[in-house]
């Protein structure tokens, strides 16, 4: 550092150089110098860990027995060092940052309180640890409190902002309940209007106004599950346990694991990872486990394959509860050796959501059963009333109107006895929204295009192509298949119509309908060939050509291994009327339950359907 002097400046002064200015603030950004001392200094840093290393008093680490032994790695602006966790190496490292800071007089930081914005230790007093929070919150409500401020206006500011604060600590902390309710309190203060100590009536309770909005709440979070949610941790960390004194981090991560254990189950690949009774596999919520267990059934699931692939309906049917039976009999397996994997249940696509993961969160939190907090009917109520066309402050009113805690109406149902029925304010809500669209002009006439039906179009010579559909029966839980391959003349060349006994929904029928398409290209050795659906989600989980983890994700794993050893096979998607054909042969199978399979003659079962109803 002696080599170094500092720089000075002259000023011109009627086009004559005057003075010099030395500047004690030391190098500024962007200075030729500032480079090469970054280099320099932890040159040095380098030089004393190093002396340190040759004379045995630091150990550093090694990866392998051949592997050099490394103490120090610098990267940037930091710096990480390694050694054994003994007292005599810390004490030799604090001798080399004491040099350093002797040698280029700074200051070495013993101790950082907060990094990144958070506090680097949580001890007991969780609430006076977060307490910058709770002041930040007061600041805003403050200042939200003296503006005139719609229903929806306060709505959207509690929801975007007020409850966004603590977002960032509950990334990394599980936060005291005792800092929730300090959270929710002051929030349910704004919403009703409370000032200091002035105090307006809450005429819900704040828990009622968390629940989801079809549901009769306001949608606002419960920060305690919002907590938890965010905390959910990956799911390697599946069997982890709690140590005798863990930290602030860990713990949050283990109570948060509770939720990840609610939400996750296995699929099924080839079952030898799945315990049948202790692992949870069966899609059904919330337990995923069967009803009852026999001490004569297999205990793995996969002794309840056959080497075909498909599931030993004769031994489930035998040794399980015909619930049970009918459950795992409705699960797809891959026609390939794959291994069990974990899915999230509540996701279509089988992955992890937060959005899910803080619903079951709220339920656990309120002991409530996920999914039954609220019947169809009241959901498709609430749903038009938030979802419709009208400024937000009037779905809030029309809220309190048919949540009974509009004052007037308050009123005049406990002082008068005049009570107002429910279908009777919706009535009335409806027919001033009529009113208030006419005068302000605000009703829009959605035109709906109509769709072109595209007939059916053969493919190009030589060529096949394959259509395939599903048709369901929801209330028997059966579904059935139907295939139509057709040559470039439009002729049927092969088909399927089969029964399936055991389906959990449409989309899996149609799943099951594509792979059987597959299976029958795979027997008969159909190419070139195209194969065309109108189930859009299933066409479009086949061509992204990713892992699928859906509940029907085998099946599509299936066909993306089946469409690399077949060149120039696609999947493509049309129209229910441009796949009539294959359609109608499915529902076909399912009225009259037959099960064929066919390439070159037709079946005279279904020769004169087919010739009716299946050509050109």
């Amino acid at each position: 550092m002696q080599c170094i002097t500092t720089v000075r400046y002259s000023f011109l002064v009627n086009g004559q150089p005057r003075g010099y200015v030395t500047p004690t603030r030391g190098l500024r950004q962007g200075d030729p110098l500032s480079p090469y001392l970054f280099v320099l200094c932890p040159e040095g840093f380098s030089a004393l860990l190093d002396r340190k290393f040759q004379q045995g008093q630091l150990s550093g680490i090694s990866i392998c027995s051949c592997a050099p032994r490394i103490h120090h790695l610098l990267f940037a602006d930091n710096s990480l060092l390694f050694g054994n966790a003994s007292l005599e190496e810390c004490i030799q490292l604090q001798y080399v940052l004491s040099d350093y800071e002797e040698f280029l007089g700074v200051q070495v930081v013993a101790k950082h309180d907060k990094y990144l914005g958070l506090s680097t230790y949580v001890g007991r007093q969780k609430t006076e640890t977060f307490a910058y929070i709770t002041k930040r919150l007061s600041k805003k409500l403050e200042g939200w409190q003296g503006k005139l401020l719609s229903g929806a206006g306060m709505h959207l500011l509690i929801r975007v902002v007020a409850q966004a604060l603590p977002s960032y600590a509950m990334s990394c902390f599980l936060l005291p309940k005792t800092f929730y309710d300090t959270l929710h309190q002051k929030c349910d203060k704004f919403w009703w209007g409370s000032k200091g100590d002035q105090r307006k009536i809450h005429w819900l309770s704040w828990d009622k106004l968390c629940q989801p909005k079809e549901n009769r709440g306001m949608g606002f979070r419960d920060l305690h599950a919002h907590n938890l949610a965010f905390k959910v941790p990956n799911k390697v960390l599946w069997d982890a346990e709690l140590t005798s004194t863990p930290s602030a981090c860990w713990r949050g991560v283990f109570e948060a694991l509770k939720i990840l254990k609610k939400g996750f189950r296995w699929q099924v690949g080839d079952g030898r990872l799945i315990h049948v009774w202790d692992t949870p596999w069966l899609p059904r919520p919330c337990s995923f486990r069967p009803f009852f267990r026999y001490p004569s059934a297999p205990e793995w699931v996969h002794k309840l394959i056959l080497p075909s692939g498909t599931w030993d309906r004769d031994l489930i049917v035998a040794q399980f509860d015909p619930d049970d039976a009918a459950l795992i009999l409705s699960i797809p397996l891959s026609n390939r050796q794959v291994q069990d994997r974990l899915i999230w249940h509540y996701d279509a696509k089988g992955r992890f959501t937060t959005k899910i993961a803080y619903k079951i969160a709220y339920e656990s939190v309120h002991d409530l059963t996920l999914g039954t907090t609220t019947s169809d009917l009241n959901v498709s109520f609430w749903k038009k009333i938030w979802f419709a066309k009208i400024p937000g402050k009037v779905k809030v009113h029309i809220w309190k109107a048919c949540s009974g805690i509009l004052p007037t109406e308050r009123n005049r149902r406990v002082w008068n006895g005049k009570a107002v029925w429910l279908h009777q304010l919706a009535f009335q809500a409806f027919h001033h929204l009529r009113l208030f669209q006419h005068a302000s002009r605000a009703v829009v006439s959605s035109l709906r295009s109509r769709r072109v039906v595209v007939p059916w179009q053969p493919p190009s010579p030589g060529w096949l192509k394959d259509n395939f559909d599903g048709a369901y029966n929801g209330t028997l839980g059966k579904g059935s298949i139907g295939v139509i391959v057709r040559d470039s003349n439009g002729e049927v060349v092969g088909g399927v119509c089969k029964f399936v006994a055991s389906i959990s929904s449409p989309v899996e029928i149609k799943a099951f309908a594509a792979r059987a398409a597959c299976d029958l290209e795979s027997q008969f050795h159909l190419a070139p060939i195209s194969f065309e659906g109108d189930c859009l989600q299933v066409i479009q989980a086949i061509n992204v050509g990713e892992e699928d983890t859906s509940p029907w994700g085998r099946l599509i794993d299936d066909y993306v291994s089946f469409l690399g050893q077949l060149p120039g096979a696609s999947f493509s998607h049309v129209f229910r009327e441009t796949n009539s054909a294959a359609n109608k042969l499915a529902r076909l199978a399912l009225f009259s339950q037959v099960n064929i399979s066919w390439y070159g003659c037709i079946p005279t079962d279904i020769r004169g359907f087919v010739t009716s109803h299946c050509m050109l």
